[in-house]
Parts: C-alpha cells; structure tokens; sequence
C-alpha cells in the first residue's frame, strides 16, 4: 500500500466514514478502478434513504437461459425484449452484462442466479406448467401459486459424545418429514389458489441448520474437502429418509392429487 493511500485511510477513519466504504475502496483498487463514486443519502425522516427502506426486505433474482449463458462464452450480442409485447428493446453485448451481473452481485449481494433450463429439466410436474420463480432466498423452487411448509433440523443437536448420531438423524427426518405432511393440513395460506395447489401437490421442505456449527465443534474447514464431505453425506442421508417416509405416505394414502399427470414426466 503507497503512502498516499494510507494517509487517505488515516484521514476517512478520522472523518467518521463508515469501514465498508472504506473496505470498498480498497477493494476496487485492487481491481483497478481509478475512480469511485458513491451514494449519499440525507437522514431526515422524509428523505430518499428512508423512501427506499422497503426494497431492502427483498432479493432479487435474474434467469437465465442455456442460450444466453452460451451468447455469454461466444461473447455475441443478446436482445432484451419488453415484457408488455415480446419486442426487442435494446441489444447488449451478453459477456458485458454477465459481467455486471457479476459485479452487482459481488458489491451487494443481489442478484442472484436462476439458472432456467436446468431448473426446468429437474422438475418434477412438468405437465402442470414451467418453474418461472423461487422463494426469496431460492430453497423452494416449483409453480406459480404454491407454498411449501419448511422445517430445519438443528445438525448441532445430534451430535454426541464426540459423534454423529446419524441413526437419531435419520429418525428426525422420518418424524419431521410426516409432521410437515400434517402441516399442509393446518396451514393457512393468502389465496385461494395458493390453498388449492398446496393440497393438490404437498410440498414439503425439510432442510438442515448449524452446519457452521457443527463444522467447528468437528475441527473442520467450512471451505475442505472434509468439510464439503460431510454436507454432502448429510444432505444424502436426509433425501433419502425423507423420501422414503414420503414412499410410505403415498402406500397408505395415495401420492398426491397431481402425480398421476406428472408421473414419468421428470428430469428430462
């Protein structure tokens, strides 16, 4: 780091700007920008940082196309189309906005990526329609108008004495994977459509919490082989218990009302 530099982070630490920015700074740098400008906003109550709040409870997701990720290895062109009529509104360079897709996500977080081809392949009611969007945090992807009960299982709870209950593990995932079949049932739900489609296809969403934790307490890397192991063994075990209990559901009381349309037609 050059001299100037540092007496310009002497001079912003003293002037009370916040560390991120500074941070941020230092990051484009590196990255060779010259120059940075960056939004100030008024605290008074009816000011634009407050008139913006509400668009920070959110996430925001791009989809993309196999065609578009291929436009983006080829570096061709790609046309934007309007969604009102389907016409083209502009033509950009792929790679150029792949790019600041990227660097949007990187400097806040957001967009994320929906990859829409692959998500389509891997779906499971295909006849009922595409999988155009996901929850907020992208855990839950299926049809416009369905809701999905979810449920975690806390991995730091299972272990004992040193290791891995994975015969308690399992059990877990049976209970909770019948309990969340039960919930469909008791759940309320804001529209009519969206009560419809959970009864007519259950979506269940059982996941894992504490990974973090659990890694740690084992003396392993969130970033290791070891590490990527075990999430991988976890998530194993849990689908296959979970669709076993969802197996035997189906035994007793028949698959749900939109399996016989769909059956056969998955992951193409």
């Amino acid at each position: 780091m050059n001299a100037g530099l540092r007496v310009a982070i002497r001079s912003a630490k003293k002037a009370a700007i916040p560390e991120t920015y500074i941070n941020r700074v230092l990051q484009y740098a590196r990255q060779g920008f010259d120059a940075i400008e960056f939004p100030t906003y008024d605290t008074d109550w009816d000011s634009e940082a407050y008139v913006s709040v509400s668009g920070q409870n959110s996430n925001n997701s791009v989809r993309v196309t196999d065609a578009f990720l291929a436009a983006v290895r080829e570096d061709r062109p790609w046309e934007l189309l309007r969604r009102t009529d389907g016409s083209v509104a502009r033509t950009v360079s792929a790679r150029d906005l792949w790019d600041q897709i990227g660097h949007a996500a990187w400097a806040c977080a957001d967009p994320g990526i929906q990859f829409h081809d692959t998500i389509n392949a891997w779906h499971t009611c295909p006849a009922d329609g595409a999988i155009r969007a996901s929850n907020p945090c992208s855990e839950y992807m299926f049809l416009d108008d369905t809701a999905c009960n979810l449920a975690s299982l806390n991995l730091l709870t299972f272990w004992r004495e040193g290791r891995f209950d994975a015969e308690a593990y399992s059990h877990a995932v049976r209970l909770w994977t019948l309990t969340l079949e039960i919930s469909v049932l008791m759940a309320q739900f804001p529209s009519k459509e969206i009560a419809q489609r959970s009864y007519d296809y259950r979506t269940l969403g059982l996941g894992y919490a504490n990974i973090g934790g659990l890694l740690m307490t084992m003396g392993l890397g969130y970033d290791s082989v070891e590490g990527r192991a075990l999430c991988g063994a976890l998530s194993a075990l849990m689908t296959g218990a979970s669709y076993a209990a969802s197996a035997e559901m189906a035994g007793e009381l028949g698959p749900f009302p939109r399996y016989g349309a769909n059956a056969g037609r998955c992951c193409a």
